[in-house]
């Protein structure tokens, strides 16, 4: 009878949860609209500039994506910049919405996510872009052009030999660099000069979580590889997360991944069993 009982309350328990954490997102996403200075990484992409687009080395303002995200987020400057935070914070629900479903306002109070679209950064697309490369490795590939070191995602189908995935994500960097490099070759040698300015700034921002990238990268391999072997999809989320240049709260937000990796996956039947054949 026990089991009975707890099998009935599980429902009732996830409902109510459902119900509290949603009204608490409500709250949350009150607070966003109603809190001034909104939009702090968001200023960086609307208002690059492509004719120098690395021109401010750090703190506000500054753009330390790759060439090719400089690119996308040029026009963002044709509208207002309140108009484009909004606009910008709206896909970033959409995206919220798509990877949690029912649940999402219960995310919003995940500090992490609420952060990030108070921000506007850029942590809520990689996760919709993790979880979609595993149906089109291009989006593998856009992941890692806009945060390089995310590029470990690329690991998951080299493991797993899944070379039609892997040749995809390669074929899609190289052309989307080769492009960029053809138009401007001077926006590559700027971004990495600014990179080297960047990594010689200590640490002086409190938001900041103070763990270094030495540290973290290898252990985002480490649990990418591991999660490849053994097929856990949704270490990715994790894997990623810790991957990230410089690791913020909101890049946590990342983690909203994981409701959409944990469900029930077609087979990956290739790379399965040429990782059985191997092993």
């Amino acid at each position: 009878m026990s089991g009975v009982a707890a099998t009935v309350r599980t429902p009732f328990v996830k409902r109510w949860a459902l119900v509290i954490l949603s009204a608490g997102g409500l709250a949350a996403l009150s607070w966003l609209v109603v809190t001034p200075g909104h939009g702090f990484d968001f200023y960086a992409y609307w208002a690059v500039d492509l004719a120098d687009p690395y021109a401010t080395a750090s703190g506000f303002g500054a753009f330390y994506y790759p060439p090719p995200f400089a690119w996308l987020a040029a026009p963002l400057s044709l509208v207002p910049f309140e108009a484009g935070y909004w606009a910008w914070t709206g896909l970033g629900l959409i995206a919220l919405v798509w990877l949690t479903r029912r649940w999402a306002l219960a995310w919003l109070v995940f500090p992490p996510v609420i952060s990030e679209l108070y921000h506007g950064n850029v942590h809520l697309f990689i996760a919709v872009g993790i979880v979609v490369g595993f149906r089109f490795a291009s989006a593998w590939a856009l992941v890692a052009l806009v945060k390089v070191t995310s590029g470990v995602v690329g690991l998951w189908p080299l493991v797993r030999r899944d070379w039609h995935a892997v040749g995809v994500i390669l074929a899609t960097v190289a052309l989307v660099t080769a492009t960029t490099v053809l138009i401007s070759p001077r926006l590559w040698v700027e971004w990495v000069q600014q990179l080297l300015v960047r990594a010689a700034e200590p640490n002086l921002w409190g938001a900041e979580i103070g763990i270094p990238l030495l540290i973290r990268l290898p252990a985002a391999v480490a649990l990418t590889v591991w999660g490849a072997h053994t097929g856990r999809r949704w270490v990715l989320a994790p894997a990623v997360a810790l991957s990230m240049p410089s690791l913020w709260v909101h890049s946590l937000a990342i983690l909203a991944s994981l409701p959409r990796l944990l469900e029930p996956w077609p087979a990956d039947t290739k790379g399965a069993d040429q990782s059985r054949a191997s092993g």
